[in-house]
């Protein structure tokens, strides 16, 4: 089977795991969530855990909200 890959988020480093936010289905929000990344290229990485095929993650920089949750998009 194809390994699940995602665009890049920022600050995400290949082989690694980080916190990451991830849209909540049909809300407003997006909960934090530890996702366990592999390969990766200049501008996609592999998802090897916390990720399930259509889930939908914040990709640009989320650093000055390290200490929520959860936030509330506008």
């Amino acid at each position: 089977p194809a390994a699940l890959s995602v665009p890049r988020p920022a600050n995400v480093h290949a082989n690694s795991t980080a916190a990451v936010f991830v849209l909540a289905p049909g809300a407003s929000r997006a909960m934090r969530q530890r996702v366990r990344f592999g390969l990766g290229s200049v501008d996609r990485i592999q998802v090897l855990s916390g990720l399930a095929p259509g889930e939908q993650l914040i990709l640009s920089d989320t650093s000055a909200y390290a200490g929520d949750h959860a936030i509330e998009l506008h």
